[in-house]
């Protein structure tokens, strides 16, 4: 992805959802940005073992 582009996942699509996404980029990453319109800490929580 080229510097600049957005890449926005949603929950719109039954088969990819956003917590298997992120559980995905946790085994690969160091660190990652999050931008939301809504927040729950169950969401967080997880996440936690990764």
């Amino acid at each position: 992805m080229r510097e600049g582009n957005l890449f926005i996942v949603d929950n719109s699509d039954d088969n990819w959802k956003v917590r298997n996404y992120l559980m995905e980029w946790c085994e690969i990453s160091k660190c990652f940005d999050i931008a939301t319109g809504f927040f729950e800490i169950g969401g967080l929580l997880g996440l936690e073992e990764k």
